[in-house]
């Protein structure tokens, strides 16, 4: 039944759902937009995403 399914037409409506699904977490996780990450190093870089995983106990 999927393989005749037309997603096509459904393109545009998953990608703004997808973005404003992205767009809640952000703001639900507290995270900062950054606007020029430019001005961050490599290594603040990689401190941040990393300590910013779920598996990482705080």
């Amino acid at each position: 039944m999927l393989n005749f399914f037309p997603w096509e037409y459904y393109r545009e409506l998953a990608a703004h759902c997808y973005d404003a699904l992205y767009d809640f977490n952000r703001s639900a996780s507290g995270i900062p937009d950054r606007t020029d990450e430019s001005e961050e190093s490599e290594e603040e870089a990689e401190l941040r995403l990393l300590s910013g995983r779920a598996t990482v106990n705080n």
